[in-house]
């Protein structure tokens, strides 16, 4: 009798199995002996082969003087997955049949079989849970194939709860989505070289398992607003553009805040309609300023985010604010005019200073709309811009009058930001202004005796030092057509006079006239004279 034994009762791939035949040679038919080799003829093999030409080698005797032990190498077949092998020795004519015990060629590589299913591939919430099923082509080994097998793309969810369904076979594992995650045509795979069958054959390569898209990431806006300042060159009109980063549905002009944006209060168009872009994604809508408004803080933001959804539903969850910008749409007003004295004589000039609501541009002199004298040297402050400077100087030998009056044209005046203004600012001074620059004018002279008394104008401020004063001789007082010499000048600066003492007394109905003349040509002491300045005074004819 024969028996046929291998090493091995399961041969995966890369192995080969050592086939032990024994076998009364004296029995043994279609067998040919090459110097030890023995070529067996009447072999049946599954699953592989024996050498080359089912070639035994010799390997000992027993203790039978015919049994003998031979040797071969078993190849199995590659690719293959066969659990009922055998190799048998059935010989005609001999009872030395032998068949070997069932053993099992598994060379083939696990794979994945059939179409893999995920149950929902569109994740629209963070937290979200959908099952992946997949099938191999054989049971794995369990303790070979774990998560670390599977390939997501990083930060797009996560894979959990790896789990077989029949002992090795079929899978199913779970994908949880992301918190802020937004991406589409996500591929989850496994890396086949990291698993293996249950004997022990690994698998190749990376194969694709399915195609998942998730969407757990809210929509999210930026609001720009134009022009940065608002005024009234452009009629008050504000640009609201509000840009979101996805398409989103149920957003309407109810949806943006204009608290802090000073929105005209009246009119039928004060806000206007929101226009969409053709991808959803840009809306843009106008509004009117109120007028007459200076704040330099203003910002639009949106309200009831949760109607604004995109379209996996995720609803904005973030408010944005615009970019601050300001809003000025006030003309630039004057808020006081002001004159620096109340009593202007000859030589006298006046400081006027107006004061604006803010800082202006294009007042000129011509703008000054202020009687009895003229305006010059128009200045701005260094230190507050609001506040300007000009000097009126008084109409020359003006007979006294007053005013209060004081006015500024607004045509033409601009601010900073380029708002205009019009028509007159006019202020009331709190007391009339007094204008006499007609000083040292004689209004009436009279003669009592041997007094004459000169009567100067009431703006004429006489110097009351008596040595300020004219000599006698510089007056010329005739009497019917005959010198009356001065015999003395007296200043009284309180009355505004100059009494002349005559050296004959005047009679009635004789004729007087009465002269002047300045006895130098510069300003000094000897002579009638102005207070404080020390002007002479100038001289008059009989």
């Amino acid at each position: 009798m024969a028996t046929i034994t291998l090493d091995k009762t399961t041969i995966k791939a890369g192995e080969t199995a050592v086939v032990t035949f024994t076998v009364d040679i004296s029995h043994m038919m279609g067998v040919t002996n090459r110097g030890g080799v023995r070529t067996v003829n009447d072999v049946t093999i599954t699953g592989g082969t024996i050498s080359a030409g089912y070639d035994f080698r010799y390997v000992a005797a027993l203790s039978t003087p015919t049994t003998r032990v031979y040797q071969g190498t078993f190849t199995p077949t590659a690719n293959l997955d066969r659990t009922e092998c055998t190799i048998s020795y059935n010989p005609s004519g001999t009872d030395n049949d032998a068949t070997s015990a069932v053993f099992i060629v598994d060379t083939r590589a696990p794979t994945l079989t059939g179409t893999p299913t995920i149950g929902n591939p569109n994740l629209t919430r963070a937290n979200q849970v959908t099952t992946i099923s997949f099938v191999f082509s054989e049971q794995l080994n369990q303790a070979s194939f774990t998560t670390a097998d599977l390939t997501i793309p990083a930060g797009m969810g996560t894979l959990e709860n790896l789990r077989t369904t029949d002992g090795g076979r079929s899978w199913q594992v779970d994908l949880r989505a992301s918190a802020n995650t937004e991406a589409k045509d996500l591929q989850i795979g496994i890396n086949m070289a990291g698993i293996t069958d249950v004997a022990g054959n690994p698998g190749t390569g990376n194969v694709n398992l399915v195609i998942y898209h998730i969407d757990t990431k809210p929509p999210s806006a930026t609001i720009t607003v134009t022009p940065n300042p608002v005024t009234s060159s452009n009629d008050r009109l504000v640009t609201v553009t509000i840009t979101f980063d996805e398409a989103v549905t149920g957003f309407t002009a109810d949806n943006i805040d204009f608290s802090n944006a000073h929105v005209t209060p009246y009119g039928s168009n004060r806000i206007g309609t929101l226009n969409r872009s053709a991808d959803g994604r840009t809306y843009t809508i106008t509004y009117t300023a109120s007028p007459d408004t200076e704040d330099a803080t203003n910002t639009v933001t949106l309200r009831n985010l949760d109607t604004i959804r995109d379209a996996a539903g995720n609803a904005v969850t973030v408010n944005p604010t615009s970019n601050n910008f300001e809003i000025d749409t006030q003309a630039p007003r004057v808020d006081s005019i002001a004159f620096d004295k109340a009593h202007l004589t000859a030589g006298d000039t006046a400081t006027i200073t107006v004061t604006f609501n803010e800082s202006i541009s294009g007042l000129t002199e011509a703008a000054f709309e202020i009687a009895n004298g003229s305006v010059s040297n128009l200045r701005q402050d260094t230190t507050d811009g609001r506040i300007w400077r000009a000097t009126f100087t008084p109409t020359a030998n003006l007979a006294r009058t007053s005013f209060d009056r004081l006015a500024v044209r607004l045509d033409g005046l601009t601010d900073r930001v380029g708002n205009s203004s019009s028509g007159i600012a006019v202020r009331q001074n709190p007391t009339p202004i007094v204008i006499d620059t007609k000083v040292f004018v004689v209004n009436a002279a009279t003669v009592n005796g041997k007094q004459l008394v000169l009567q100067y104008s009431d703006e004429t401020r006489l110097d009351p030092d008596q040595t300020h004063n004219a000599p006698n001789d510089a007056f010329v007082v005739l009497v019917d057509g005959v010198r009356n010499s001065v015999t003395g000048v007296a200043v009284d600066a309180t009355a505004k006079t100059v009494t002349l003492t005559l050296e004959r007394a005047v009679s009635k109905d004789q004729q007087v006239s009465v002269a002047y003349n300045d006895p130098s040509t510069g300003d000094d002491p000897q002579a009638v004279q102005e207070a404080t300045t020390g002007k002479d005074a100038a001289s008059f004819a009989a």
